[in-house]
């Protein structure tokens, strides 16, 4: 009798372990439900739209999988985002670090001074969350994008956009963003061609960083001295090479401030390609006499010759050097 009795314990045993894991499963999946309608009216109280035409959980029993169809969110200022369907997925014993995944073509709208149109077959990544329900880490990677100003009628692709993000450990963030392979708009005079290899930059945000972007946090943060650490910034577009660093801030009416400074290689190549597509009717052999002795006071022995430049924002006003390259619109922050 004893013989049967150890087998029969251990069945029991794993029946009940089953039934509560399965029970916890399902308190997981009606948590993970009304976590997404919190969110929901959170962002529809910051201004947001938000809509999605059913909402469903399921993966069980080893993963924890909530997916929305028919997705969108339009957020105050005219940024939005659209997709067929988004999930997010998590362990059931490990919920705080998330899969999120666009399984299908989606489409974005990025404003600016002239709106973005964007779209992009698909889009994985993962987010990662401390118990205090403040992100740790980000990575998300975004293939073939196509990217079209509002009421043109050609369009620019990056074949891969990177972004990342990782809380550091006195509480600030490093992240960096990039754009892989860029294909410029074919209807743009582009003397140094349609083809930019890289565009990326590496940022750190020292303590204390904005819980949120709209206004009060962003004020809170200025007043507080916060800043981005620009620790580099690459640049490759046909002979031309920039490498960059410098800091980014807002000032008292939150609009950008910066003072990056960046070293130029392949100026010579690029000036003679500027003055052949009839950028420069003037001068060309002054510039260029100019640039080679700003490249002499910075030797850069063993490589391309190469000059330092910087460039500033203030008072939304973009300036390379002792030039003024232009003025950007104010940014509206949401309230």
């Amino acid at each position: 009798m004893r013989r049967f009795r150890l087998p029969l314990v251990a069945a029991v045993l794993v029946v009940a372990a089953v039934v509560a894991y399965s029970g916890w499963w399902w308190i997981a999946a009606r948590t993970a439900r009304e976590e997404v309608a919190v969110w929901a009216a959170r962002e529809r109280a910051a201004g947001s739209q938000v809509s999605f035409a059913d909402l469903s959980v399921g993966g069980f029993p080893l993963r924890l999988r909530v997916t929305a169809t028919d997705f969108s969110i339009v957020r105050r200022g005219g940024l939005s985002v659209a997709a067929p369907s988004i999930a997010v997925a998590a362990r059931p014993w490990s919920v705080l670090d998330l899969e999120v995944s666009i399984p299908s073509p989606f489409t974005a709208v990025i404003p600016a001074d002239v709106m973005l149109d964007v779209t992009a077959p698909r889009a994985d990544g993962s987010l990662s969350f401390g118990i205090d329900g403040q992100i740790r880490s980000a990575d998300i990677t975004i293939p073939d994008v196509v990217a079209r100003a509002r009421g043109a009628t050609s369009t620019a692709t990056i074949a891969r956009t990177d972004l990342d993000l990782l809380r550091t450990e006195d509480g600030g963030f490093r992240g960096g963003v990039t754009l892989s392979d860029l294909d410029l708009p074919m209807a743009a005079r582009l003397p140094l061609g349609r083809k930019a290899s890289l565009a990326s930059v590496r940022f750190r945000a020292p303590p204390p960083v904005p819980s949120r972007i709209d206004t009060p946090s962003l004020a809170g943060w200025t007043q507080g001295g916060g800043r981005v650490l620009v620790e580099r910034g690459q640049f490759a577009w046909g002979p031309l090479a920039v490498n960059a660093e410098g800091w980014v801030a807002l000032d008292g009416a939150l609009q950008p401030i910066a003072q990056i400074t960046g070293r130029v290689a392949g100026f010579n190549e690029a000036l003679e390609a500027f003055a052949a597509a009839g950028f420069l009717r003037e001068n060309v052999a002054m510039a260029r006499t100019v640039l080679n002795l700003m490249a002499a006071a910075n030797p850069n022995p063993g490589q391309r010759p190469e000059i330092v430049a910087g460039l500033t924002i203030q008072d939304r006003w973009v300036t390379l050097g002792p030039v003024r390259l232009g003025r950007l619109q104010p940014i509206d922050w949401p309230p």
